[in-house]
């Protein structure tokens, strides 16, 4: 796609390949790629004024990849971004999966003191997913909350919760992430 892309050079699937490759690295665990990717994506929207409506998704996902790679602080402060953007922009799909990395990033940085906060965050997560029916992201409600409980020395919790993202995952079909977590489960 992004060589497609590169060689027509319009903009819009410029930005749109970038941002596809963003995502796609993120997911490989390939941060400093990903985040060229999210970076030249976001300089095509903002500088050709494109596809402005994906920004908080690119926003979110170069959070996720700054996570990954240990910046918390950076991860913190670009999900806050994408999160504001997404509600002024009435993008509530890219709404919820910046609130799940505002509550991974405050996780990573303040652990268990940070439940109140992190419960408040996913409670508005859930809230979007009824409104919305992006069900793809109860998973993600369900590990951070597994992550609280783990950290909170909740072992009963945090494998009810683990148990819940599994079933969630076979139910829709995201093999490899059941995986992860049928992993998780037998550690």
């Amino acid at each position: 796609m992004l060589e497609a892309a590169e060689s027509v050079g319009i903009p819009h699937a410029l930005a749109i390949a970038f941002w596809g490759l963003g995502i796609a690295q993120t997911l490989a665990g390939e941060w400093e790629t990903a985040i060229e990717a999210c970076d030249r994506s976001l300089a095509m929207m903002r500088e050709k004024v494109v596809i402005r409506d994906f920004e908080a998704s690119t926003l979110a996902t170069l959070a996720s990849a700054h996570l990954g790679r240990g910046d918390v602080m950076r991860a913190q402060a670009l999900a806050g971004e994408a999160a504001a953007l997404a509600r002024n922009q009435g993008t509530l799909l890219f709404l919820c999966a910046a609130n799940l990395l505002r509550a991974r990033a405050l996780v990573a940085r303040d652990g268990a003191r940070a439940t109140g906060d992190v419960e408040a965050i996913l409670a508005e997560a859930e809230r979007l997913v009824a409104r919305t029916g992006a069900r793809l992201h109860l998973p993600d409600i369900h590990l951070a909350r597994a992550e609280l409980a783990r950290l909170a020395g909740d072992e009963a919790a945090s494998r009810r919760e683990l148990s819940e993202a599994h079933r969630l995952f076979i139910e829709m079909g995201a093999t490899l992430r059941a995986e992860q977590v049928a992993r998780e489960l037998a550690a």
